[in-house]
């Protein structure tokens, strides 16, 4: 079929074009014309066949590919390795990687647990690699043993070295030979008891979690010069650094790091120190206030034997009472009950004082320390001297026996079988 066109002239001098379609058919053309037409319709045939084949024929011989070489890598990995490896450049060697690390051939179970696969797939070798002989979970459990036997070590070493310890947290050195098993067996009881709310455990330590404690994180001891006062608070602060261990910064450390230490003070000494920053540019009040805020124990002894002043009785208001809204332990040692502390401390600021009084006894207990009121024991340091609680609401601080409570020193077994023994005697 094809169009042709005729030429009519009508009219002399008047020359038109008209253009009729007329349909031909392969009869009517020349063959000249037959030919070219049809070599044409096959030029374009072929111009699209070329055209959409060559994504057809990519595909079907990528999926022949990927199939050829998952059933090679069933029975012969290796050179099913090796065939996949030439396609490293072609477009579908992401799909070649994904079949590889789906098959684990050779990857090493756990040494320990043997439950969970361990391996790291290279996708430019396709293959698996064991880079550890144990799983996460076994890894962390052997390190935990290990930590614990580098804490056991570190304790075993800090004990041989306690007195330097002492000395670096400012005990004393008349009381470096303090013991909590040196005193009173009622003592060591109560004290037994105050210990473990002490210790504001590891998460503070580290910084990293204030301690949620909530009372008796502390003591008050008071009683006359003489009773052991500081002997004891000396053996606590032994007993609570013997009690601490290192810690790791997280499960794989091995390298331990050591605890923060209590600080051992007296309250003069305390005052002057913050007092000396005034005129020092080198360091700031503000830097002393932390050391005795932030620090996880600390032991002020003679509480009130400095001159009382407004700012004094500020300064440790303020010390005590960020230590009691932090729920920080705090040991005071005085010869003042807190009846007179809160006298003495209102006179010159009112109200301070019983604010100072509340937040002690809200803290922990407070212990009365007396003299003559117990039998001397052989073992015993602080000769002669008894420990009783008291109701921290009582700020009296007077004797037992007025009140009709009997100490503790003469309510155990050994005391009454020994005054028993008295009497028949």
């Amino acid at each position: 079929m094809g169009w042709g066109a005729i030429l009519s002239q009508q009219g002399v001098g008047n020359h038109l074009l008209k253009v009729v379609p007329v349909v031909v058919t392969k009869k009517s053309l020349p063959p000249v014309a037959a030919k070219k037409i049809r070599r044409t319709k096959e030029t374009m045939q072929r111009t699209v066949t070329m055209q959409k084949s060559p994504p057809t024929i990519k595909r079907q011989e990528q999926t022949h590919t990927l199939t050829y070489i998952s059933e090679l890598l069933a029975d012969r990995p290796e050179e099913a390795r090796r065939e996949a490896l030439k396609y490293r450049a072609a477009a579908f060697w992401d799909d070649i990687v994904r079949l590889f690390k789906g098959v684990k051939v050779g990857v090493l179970k756990c040494g320990r647990c043997g439950e969970e696969d361990l391996g790291w797939f290279n996708p430019f070798t396709l293959r698996w690699i064991a880079i550890e002989d144990i799983c996460h979970n076994c890894r962390v459990s052997v390190t935990r043993e290990r930590q614990e036997a580098i804490a056991g070590r570190w304790k075993a070493a800090l004990s041989g070295r306690i007195d330097k310890v002492l000395r670096s947290c400012g005990v004393p050195r008349r009381y470096l030979t303090a013991d909590i098993s040196s005193v009173n067996r009622e003592v060591v009881d109560i004290v037994r008891g105050v210990l473990p709310h002490l210790n504001p455990g590891h998460d503070f330590q580290q910084g990293t979690d204030p301690p949620t404690r909530q009372g008796h994180g502390g003591l008050y001891i008071f009683g006359q010069p003489g009773s052991g006062k500081t002997y004891l608070a000396a053996a606590i602060v032994k007993a609570y650094i013997l009690m601490l261990g290192p810690y790791f910064r997280d499960c794989y450390s091995e390298a331990p790091i050591p605890p923060r230490y209590p600080v051992f003070t007296i309250a003069s000494d305390m005052l002057l120190e913050i007092r000396n920053t005034f005129n020092n540019p080198d360091i700031s009040e503000g830097d002393i206030h932390d050391k005795y805020c932030n620090s996880p124990l600390v032991v002020v002894d003679d509480f009130m034997a400095e001159k009382v002043t407004q700012w004094s009785v500020k300064t440790m208001y303020s010390i005590i009472n960020r230590r009691y809204l932090n729920n920080m332990p705090l040991i005071i040692i005085s010869n003042y009950g807190l009846g007179d502390v809160e006298k003495n401390f209102n006179a010159v600021s009112e109200f301070i004082g019983t604010s100072i009084v509340s937040r002690i006894s809200e803290m922990g207990k407070v212990l009365i320390l007396k003299k003559g009121s117990l039998p001397p024991r052989r073992h015993t340091t602080v000769n002669n001297a008894t420990i009783a609680v008291a109701n921290p609401k009582d700020k009296s601080g007077s004797a037992f026996e007025a009140r009709g409570v009997v100490p503790l020193s003469q309510d155990t077994p050994d005391y009454r079988n020994k005054k028993n023994q008295e009497e028949d005697s």
